[in-house]
């Protein structure tokens, strides 16, 4: 298929550049007080293909400003807001005492307005009603998936999991079978693209929908999709089609309850990190422990 095609040039392609911080290498640093560290990680995202990890913006402004680059924190606001990067509740009201330096400052009046002004610019690109119905549904399906782990799968909770997927599938039919191009984060900001997204990869009862999904988004420019939304939907395709996957994102449990890798990939795991890394994906070991933490069941 052409966009699995150009998903794997794409990944090629980026492995030539220096390999991006892994975020929770970045965490650590900002627990440990390395707010330098901290930012100019996340700050490497910005000359990369990609894309900053969803909250993240913010948390570079709290390393900025816990250095006092306090200039450095303003231009980088300046530069994020326009693309949906920061919530302007958060920006206002979060309390961390980097973003509550960054307020103290004498051009914070100033800049708050025209950040206010950048982000009222950007909403009127936005289809607030398909944002909104997004959120919605992502809403449910987040409350009914944990529902479903935390009780260790539990039939009542399957059932209402299954209810909930058909209906998103049945919604997603009608709002993507005619659609000319992906939705993305200028029509739906970064949080309901990814929302779409995620309904898209819990659609596999129609993995024909789940083909043309991938196919709009390998359309749509980079700047309107996610590199690690991209890899786990193209795997996921992938998996669905009985062929092999690229980038290593898709486990099943075994008849003990282990996590595996489903189907398996014949590649080194330090090839699939390569690959992994170039989509923005967290190295496999990683990925394993943040499975585990999430179905609470073994990951091998």
């Amino acid at each position: 298929m052409q966009a699995l095609v150009l998903i794997a040039a794409l990944a090629a392609g980026g492995t030539n550049g220096p390999a991006l911080p892994a975020i929770d290498r970045i965490l650590q640093a900002y627990e440990a007080g390395d707010y330098r560290t901290c930012s100019d990680g996340l700050m490497a995202y910005d000359a990369s293909p990609v894309p900053m990890p969803t909250n993240a913006a913010l948390l570079a402004v709290e390393c900025l400003s816990r250095q006092d680059r306090f200039d450095d924190a303003f231009t980088y606001l300046r530069s994020h807001i326009p693309r949906g990067d920061v919530a302007m509740d958060d920006l206002r009201e979060k309390d961390r005492p980097g973003l509550d330096a960054l307020r103290k400052q004498p051009q914070w009046a100033a800049f708050l307005a025209d950040a206010q002004r950048l982000d009222g610019e950007r909403m009127k690109h936005m289809d607030l009603p398909l944002r909104t119905e997004i959120l919605r549904r992502y809403a449910i399906d987040q409350q009914v998936q944990h529902a479903w782990i935390d009780s260790n799968y539990a039939k009542v909770q399957s059932d209402a999991l299954a209810a909930v997927n058909r209906d998103n599938l049945t919604w997603l039919r009608s709002t993507l079978a005619s659609a000319k191009q992906w939705p993305g984060r200028t029509r739906l900001g970064s949080d309901g693209a990814n929302a779409l997204w995620l309904l898209v990869q819990h659609a596999d009862n129609d993995p024909a929908l789940q083909r043309r999904a991938l196919e709009l988004m390998m359309q749509a420019a980079t700047s309107e999709v996610s590199l690690p939304d991209l890899a786990l939907l193209a795997d996921r395709v992938l998996v669905n089609e009985g062929k092999p996957q690229r980038y290593g994102t898709q486990f099943k449990s075994d008849d003990k309850g282990v996590m595996r890798m489903r189907p398996a990939d014949t590649s080194s795991e330090a090839e699939l990190d390569a690959r992994r890394a170039s989509m923005g994906l967290p190295p496999l070991a990683e990925y394993r422990r943040q499975l585990q933490e999430l179905y609470h069941s073994a990951v091998q």
